[in-house]
């Protein structure tokens, strides 16, 4: 027998499993076996290219499935009708349509079956890939972090090396041994840490067709998670969430510098506070100040009576402050005794790392005696400073 007469025989087989998991709603198992069934269809596409076969017309009499299965790991979708060809997953058009029919009907059980839901960790439903993006851009628009730090995606445990002792080099004289000194590295990890974020919706604007939900959601969840994010990654204390730049700072003497930081000091402090980063972190260096200190700083002038703020010529970049490019939190804590109410340095090495992706969910019962629906969103997301030259902060003395 052909190998393509014993992968017909198989793809047959197949195909009537996932059809009968279906019927018993067995849906993780009928998407495991349609993952399997691709397998398969890939293994007779080769096999009949090399038999010079006719794939078209095996398809074309391939035995019909009755139901909709979403195949759970790679997106190929088993539709009423005949088995499939890849339709895009969670970044398909379908889906992402789906997805929003199913917002409006609560993802009740008769909404759900078309789409992919995440991890017991994550809970609730994948977000459209679009939909994700769009939530990720406003994200970074309302986070300042994700601005001027880096984000990475991760699968599971990032872990990244850090030199502990920098190499050293030295002049040897001509037939002299050359000394070598090791390098030492140290590793710090970047995991993840559950943030969810629920927002209220009346079932009267739910229902409304006209209504734009897919904006009000996105807007919504990105102001949401956006604020925690900052909070965190500016003053967590790792446990359970981010361990914060400022906490790490303020733990550490080297990390910053000492000042009053008033009218007749601005520019003695802000001078040694941008010098005290050595020379390869300020080349891509900025500023991040508490927003109460914005209106001080306008005003400030250096020793011959310049102003030291530079407000951009456009509306897209952010001003300077002694040649660095200023940013602003409302989570930095205000300029009195003891606090660090500004910070300098490279903030690319803030690493942000993110897990999967994000899911969604209705808390349908919650609220219903408000006539209102909640909406729950899950993210998994870490932050950590990798290196403590990198950023450094002012503490007023």
């Amino acid at each position: 027998m052909k190998q393509t007469d014993e992968l017909k025989i198989q793809i047959s087989a197949k195909c009537a499993e996932v059809e009968k998991l279906q019927q018993e709603m067995q849906l993780d198992a009928a998407a495991k076996a349609a993952d399997e069934l691709n397998d398969m269809v890939t293994a007779y596409k080769v096999a009949a290219a090399l038999e010079e076969a006719d794939f078209k017309s095996f398809m074309a009499n391939a035995r019909p499935l009755e139901a909709t299965v979403m195949n759970g790991s790679n997106g190929h979708l088993l539709s009423s009708g005949k088995y499939m060809a890849y339709h895009g997953g969670v970044a398909g058009d379908e889906y992402r349509q789906h997805f929003f029919n199913a917002v409006r009907n609560k993802f009740r059980d008769s909404s759900t079956s078309y789409l992919r839901e995440g991890t017991p960790a994550m809970g609730g439903y994948l977000v459209p890939t679009e939909f994700g993006a769009e939530i990720l851009s406003k994200l970074e628009t309302e986070n300042v972090l994700r601005q001027i730090g880096s984000v990475i995606t991760t699968a599971s445990e990032h872990k990244i090396a850090v030199v502990a002792t920098p190499p050293s080099a030295t002049w040897v004289a001509e037939a002299q041994n050359i000394e070598t000194t090791a390098e030492s590295f140290r590793q710090l990890s970047l995991g993840a840490h559950k943030l969810a974020a629920a927002i209220t919706v009346s079932n009267e604007l739910l229902f409304d067709s006209f209504y734009d939900i897919e904006n009000h959601l996105t807007r919504e969840f990105a102001k949401a998670l956006a604020r925690a994010e900052e909070d965190s990654f500016l003053n967590g204390d790792g446990e359970g969430k981010p361990a914060g730049i400022l906490p790490s700072i303020a733990a550490d003497s080297d990390a910053y510098v000492t000042g009053t930081f008033s009218a007749e000091t601005y520019t003695d402090d802000l001078v040694k506070l941008q010098y005290s980063i050595p020379r390869a972190y300020r080349r891509n260096a900025s500023w991040l100040i508490s927003e109460e200190l914005i209106q001080s700083l306008r005003k400030a002038k250096d020793t011959t009576g310049r102003f030291m703020w530079q407000d951009s010529l456009s509306g897209e970049e952010p001003p300077l402050l002694l040649g660095n490019p200023v940013y602003t939190s409302p989570f930095l804590p205000k300029a009195t005794t003891g606090n660090i109410p500004l910070l300098y340095g490279d903030f690319s090495y803030f690493k942000i790392a993110e897990r999967g992706t994000r899911t969604m969910r209705a808390l349908r019962e919650v609220y219903a005696l408000q006539d209102m629906t909640a909406f729950l969103m899950i993210e998994r997301v870490d932050g950590l400073l990798v290196d403590s030259n990198a950023v450094k902060g002012l503490k007023i003395a």
